[in-house]
């Protein structure tokens, strides 16, 4: 459901996104403004601010790339960008969209360390089968969970007894 909204421009979440980013731009813009204030009086005032300017900044230009990330229209080559984004979140989404290139998942994989984005590569069908099975000894449930489903769906049945 998330995932059709963040993809659907029109979606209200997706609408809400927006304008809260829009909102985040204006006030880091504010926040920078009020940093140059200061600058003259209270330089730790005013390194703060920048500081906070940063992090809003920063909040707005990750909800962009994680519905970059999310967006099955985004081009491949930016999907094997986001893949080993620094956020986890946009990582996550990537790892998850079945338009991210197989090359991008199974480098993500190598490097991966958040339980969730693990999971999220071993639920993608565009993922090699390679090296699955070590993960069916990972710490996370929700890892080992991805890797017996995943090399339970490769293996074929067993025979029936008659």
């Amino acid at each position: 459901m998330i995932r059709q909204e963040v993809v659907d421009p029109q979606a209200r979440s997706t609408l809400e996104v927006t304008a809260r980013a829009e909102e985040a731009t204006d006030l880091s813009d504010y926040v920078i403004e009020v940093s140059t204030t200061y600058s003259s009086g209270n330089g730790a005032v005013a390194k703060a601010l920048t500081h906070v300017a940063g992090d809003i900044r920063k909040g707005t230009d990750g909800v962009n790339r994680m519905r970059q990330a999310s967006d099955l229209e985004t081009a491949a080559e930016v999907l094997a960008e986001l893949v080993l984004d620094a956020d986890e979140d946009v990582r996550w989404w990537a790892a998850q969209n079945p338009s991210t290139p197989t090359y991008a998942l199974a480098a993500c994989l190598e490097a991966e360390v958040h339980h969730l984005v693990i999971a999220a590569l071993l639920n993608n069908p565009r993922l090699p089968d390679d090296d699955v099975e070590r993960f069916l000894k990972h710490p996370s449930p929700d890892v080992k969970r991805a890797a017996n489903r995943r090399l339970k769906d490769r293996l074929p049945e067993p025979p029936r007894a008659e």
